[in-house]
């Protein structure tokens, strides 16, 4: 039996089996051990930590809100100057994963004199994912108005996200923030990774269980079905071996943007997976590092 539903960017129905949509939409199953990918990360983030620790980088549980996972993890350079600032959200379909397993980036960012606030917020079911939304938002609006006191740049703050991390981030880009009584473009550019823009497909799949959307939700949280509230620099990047929903919709979320005034670069990274095409944000030696970098003001012109 088929699953039909409306595609937003065509207007056109699509269709596929069950099994077909939770294939689509399983990148663990392009990678040897899914286990293993997840464990990269938390090693390469304890790691992250201990020399940031050690060397007087890490400011740890920074507290935006009253919940417990509202917290962030702040790493930034020794340098009295204002830096730029990276904030990063974690994917794993709203689910999984943590803020003290994505802290991978902090060492390339440091080093080359910006700094790195990871933000947690309260996975789902024990979370809406309208709830985990605005944690991210209410992330954002603390850091730039607690910037002065944590020594960040708020004229250079770029976002970043990974899979479900990426639609994350691309919601803070549909943000009103003048209702937070902010300006405009609290964000001045975006990095985002392997995303889901669109939740029509989510709706229908084995990942709606814990999130239990409703088709309001997929209209109202859906970045490809919102407005930005302004333009800004956006990189949009996915491994070469990702599954062709995951592609798809970051062509359209490509589309989606440049119709709406941002200047988006797309990049489809060679011999990359789901899982470590976002260790690359850090390194300035890729394509992906180097456009992080770069909107953060820290990095030449690519070699």
């Amino acid at each position: 039996m088929n699953l039909t539903w409306d595609d937003f960017a065509t207007g056109e129905p699509r269709s596929m089996t069950r099994d077909e949509l939770d294939r689509e939409l399983s990148p663990s199953r392009l990678v040897a051990s899914i286990d293993d990918e997840l464990a990269r990360y938390a090693a390469l983030s304890e790691t992250a930590r201990e020399e940031a620790r050690a060397a007087g980088h890490l400011r740890e549980g920074l507290r935006y809100g009253d919940a417990p996972d509202e917290q962030i993890d702040l790493f930034r350079p020794a340098a009295q100057a204002p830096a730029p600032l990276l904030i990063y959200i974690h994917g794993g379909f709203w689910q999984m994963l943590s803020r003290r397993d994505s802290a991978f980036a902090a060492p390339g960012v440091v080093a080359a004199g910006g700094a790195l606030a990871v933000v947690g917020y309260t996975l789902a079911p024990k979370a809406t994912l309208h709830e985990i939304v605005e944690q991210v938002r209410a992330a954002v609006a603390w850091l730039y108005r607690e910037a002065a006191a944590l020594g960040l740049d708020r004229d250079r703050f770029v976002i970043a996200g990974s899979s479900a991390g990426a639609h994350l981030a691309a919601m803070a880009l549909a943000t009103d923030w003048s209702a937070r009584a902010l300006p405009a473009q609290v964000i001045r550019s975006a990095c985002l990774v392997s995303g889901v823009y669109d939740l029509a497909a989510v709706r229908e799949s084995y990942v709606n269980e814990p999130l239990q959307l409703s088709h309001d939700h997929v209209a109202s949280l859906s970045p490809l079905r919102l407005k930005p509230s302004h333009a800004c620099p956006t990189t949009i990047v996915f491994g070469d071996n990702e599954t062709d929903e995951f592609k798809r919709e970051s062509r359209l979320f490509v589309a989606h943007l440049q119709a709406h005034g941002h200047n988006v670069a797309l990049q489809e990274i060679a011999r990359r997976h789901h899982f470590d095409v976002i260790l690359d944000l850090d390194k300035s030696d890729t394509l992906l590092g180097h456009s992080t970098l770069s909107h953060m003001g820290l990095a030449g012109p690519s070699s």
